[in-house]
């Protein structure tokens, strides 16, 4: 599957959805099929598990749900994109990666930042409570304008050194940069270590499919009619000269001998150099296209760091906690209810509700959580009644 409309930009974003456990491993979601959004990883890489890149790590959604054939709950964990430690409380990632958080996650779900060269044998899950991105939209590779989103974690962590961030210079086009990721890495559509390879930067700016086809618009031509035969030449040309690289925000990258392609899995990945014994990271990766031939192929687009994104970047460094301690449990102060808002409500904030303003009074339910209830009524949170989902069949 690629692009299916004649001149839009935005073909296949490099994400990863597993489905349920029964549904296996290889089975992707694609949550707009209408925009042909897609996962990533990395194919043609080495698998890497020193512990001076553990600042690459996965994310990984976990929610709980009613399983009616087991007569209880089931967890999942699905894993969704890859991330990088910027600063002891930040990571960043791509922004569609929320997308996918919000459309697949239930009611209650938490989001992980999870360490460690296999996503399967964790060293450690910390708790992503807030995100951050920029107002831009419409434009980009995907649709998602900067595709760059910042993530606060729950806790510092203080023993993995991060990784700095810059913008990527004209300079370094023809040179080859590492990337990362824990997606696919290999035909068979194995995934879930990370991988590292090295990719050439071709362009900042320009034609998109220029760039992807080394200029040869009869390799493009090719391309495209295995899915749009019909095509006429004027719909190919229209393709070719009006899908251009969101300039100062985004890059081509691979396609080149000897390199690595990023596919399912690799989204939010980093594009790296060591520079002076540190990484610097560029951008993330964010879309990509495949053939018939081929899970993933043609390189892959990544949003790179411009003054928009270091800013958001630095601004996520500078985060405070509007909850001040409290939990997302909360607590009850007289007949008011004090709690922290879940992740899956959206950005982070304090929430107070007067019980007594609806006739009811502040309790704690069977989960521990701040209610409001009336005094005859057994309290309950929105959460467990979303659990509520099997018939009684008694």
């Amino acid at each position: 599957m690629k692009l299916t409309t004649t001149v839009a930009p935005a073909t296949l974003v490099l994400h990863a959805f597993l489905l349920a456990a029964c549904d296996g491993p290889d089975t992707f979601v694609d949550p707009d099929p209408a925009a042909h959004t897609e996962p990533a990883a990395l194919m043609g890489g080495v698998a890497n598990d020193s512990p001076t890149l553990d600042a690459i790590g996965s994310l990984a959604l976990e929610s709980t749900s009613a399983d009616c054939a087991i007569g209880g709950l089931r967890s999942a964990s699905l894993p969704i994109c890859t991330a990088t430690l910027i600063a002891p409380r930040v990571i960043v990632t791509a922004k569609h990666c929320i997308g996918d958080a919000s459309r697949q996650g239930r009611p209650g779900f938490s989001l992980y930042f999870v360490i460690g060269p296999d996503r399967l044998e964790a060293q450690r899950h910390v708790s992503v409570i807030d995100w951050l991105t920029d107002e831009s939209g419409g434009d980009g590779w995907n649709g998602n304008g900067h595709d760059v989103a910042a993530m606060i974690l729950a806790t510092p962590i203080d023993d993995i050194a991060p990784v700095a961030v810059a913008a990527p210079r004209l300079e370094q086009i023809g040179r080859r940069l590492s990337v990362l990721g824990y997606g696919i890495r290999d035909e068979t559509r194995a995934s879930g270590t990370r991988r590292a390879g090295v990719v050439t930067l071709n362009a900042l700016e320009g034609k998109v499919y220029e760039s992807m086809f080394h200029g040869d618009f009869a390799a493009f031509r090719s391309w495209y009619l295995e899915d749009e035969p019909a095509a006429s030449e004027r719909v190919l040309r229209e393709a070719y000269d009006a899908t251009l690289l969101l300039p100062g925000y985004e890059a081509h990258v691979g396609a080149r001998p000897g390199d690595a392609q990023p596919c399912h899995g690799d989204s939010g990945g980093p594009l790296l150099e060591s520079v002076d014994g540190h990484y610097v990271s560029y951008g993330v990766t964010s879309g990509g296209v495949r053939s018939q031939h081929a899970i993933c192929t043609g390189g892959a687009i990544y949003a790179t760091f411009g003054p928009d994104t270091l800013d958001l970047l630095a601004r996520a460094q500078r985060w405070e906690d509007p909850c001040e301690g409290v939990s997302v449990r909360g607590h009850c102060e007289g007949d008011v209810v004090h709690r922290c808002s879940a992740l899956s409500e959206g950005s982070r904030a304090l929430v107070v509700d007067d019980c007594a303003a609806m006739d009811a009074t502040c309790v704690t339910d069977d989960e521990g959580r701040a209610a409001c209830a009336a005094a005859f009524e057994k309290p309950t949170t929105s959460s467990s009644n979303s659990l509520n989902l099997c018939p009684d069949t008694r």
